[in-house]
């Protein structure tokens, strides 16, 4: 009833005020695993009235893609890639500050460069960066939250991943051509196929040519590469 609010499971309702203190929309299937706030009980209701954004930390469809819905998720899971370009690395949990030290990395298995010109990574609410320059064959990118190894934990970043966050446990990575064909996609989740990680362990991709949307596919990265964790960034998994 536009009462400035939302309610999740357990009836309990999270308040935003008029003006707004946070930005946050909500969208069914969303997971909040922090919320902070000032707790307030009126007209029969608990409430929780966070001070901003910096108060909530929210999972997108919680990792569950048939849980977001169409406006946030342009693609099946299932969707046919052309597969020319593979990510092949996420850390999504690194040791220290996860907004410095996040990176994806994608791998060219084909024979010829790609120009990566007007080539997007993105998520599935649409939040992505746009990328550039020449992937040579059999190069890997790492598209990273700072240019500055120093910043980013030690990993030799060729790009900045802008807008998109990789949320701990549970995300998601599509990668686009410049005319909008879906490349690749990765819906990382905990549990089920996936290897159970600990935090600054990357997910690896040993075998580009293994299916990535398959959990199994994956493994724990176990190498350290600098002081954000575990993986091998810019470089070809050990096998």
């Amino acid at each position: 009833r536009d009462f400035h609010m939302f309610e999740f499971e357990g009836r309990l309702r999270i308040a935003n005020d008029d003006p707004p203190l946070f930005d946050y929309e909500p969208a069914r299937g969303d997971v909040l695993t922090r919320v902070v706030g000032a707790v307030h009980y009126s007209f029969e209701h608990q409430k929780i009235l966070p001070r901003g954004d910096g108060d909530l930390d929210v999972v997108r469809c919680g990792g569950v893609p048939d849980k977001c819905e169409a406006t946030e998720c342009p693609v099946p899971e299932d969707a046919p890639e052309t597969g020319r370009l593979v990510v092949t690395e996420i850390q999504d949990n690194p040791e220290g500050d996860d907004s410095l030290r996040e990176f994806v990395e994608i791998y060219n298995p084909g024979p010829d460069a790609v120009d990566l010109a007007g080539w997007a990574l993105r998520d599935c609410a649409d939040r992505g960066v746009a990328l550039a320059g020449i992937l040579a064959a059999g190069d890997h990118h790492v598209v990273a939250a700072s240019m500055n190894p120093d910043e980013n934990g030690g990993a030799p970043a060729d790009a900045v991943l802008g807008d998109l966050f990789l949320p701990n446990g549970f995300g998601e990575v599509l990668l686009y051509t410049s005319d909008g064909a879906l490349v690749d996609q990765v819906r990382y989740r905990v549990g089920g196929s996936w290897p159970e990680r600990h935090a600054g362990q990357a997910l690896e991709l040993p075998e580009p040519a293994a299916d990535n949307r398959n959990g199994a596919s994956w493994r724990a990265a176990d190498a350290r590469y600098g002081e954000g964790g575990k993986g091998s960034p810019g470089r070809a998994a050990a096998r």
